[in-house]
């Protein structure tokens, strides 16, 4: 304070102020996603002995969402249940959002929180806004 010459008020002021800035960011950086959202799952891990995919409980399991033209969310989850997924999803989404997936079954309760668009990789891979390539 004294080496700018500057009043305790001014300090204060610049201070509370920087406060202001910090949780205006956080509150940005931590809203939940919205609008068109991209959500996927995926399993990482070397090669084994056995099964692979989905059945290999060596893999770490990973869910993401993108939010087009935005932010991304990801996380590592135990499984790859409805109730995971579902449970991310609304901790990190808002309703009435627009969701992109694959046919994967776990996503089937997206229906209730939001319009659920089910993309066929096998039938339309890449087609227009139907798509989860983003992510």
């Amino acid at each position: 304070m004294k080496d700018l010459g500057w009043s305790y008020h001014k300090v204060r002021n610049n201070y509370m102020s920087y406060r202001f800035e910090i949780f205006d960011y956080l509150a940005d950086e931590y809203r939940k996603l919205s609008g068109e959202i991209e959500c996927d799952e995926s399993y990482f891990g070397g090669k084994k002995k056995g099964p692979g995919g989905r059945g290999s409980r060596q893999k770490v399991k990973a869910f993401g969402m993108l939010e087009r033209q935005g932010r991304i969310y990801t996380a590592i989850v135990e499984n790859v249940s409805a109730e995971t997924l579902m449970n991310e999803i609304v901790q990190h989404a808002e309703k009435g959002s627009v969701f992109y997936t694959n046919k994967f079954r776990s996503y089937n309760s997206l229906k209730f929180y939001g319009k659920h668009i089910a993309i066929d990789h096998g039938k339309e891979f890449g087609k227009g806004k139907r798509h989860i390539n983003g992510l």
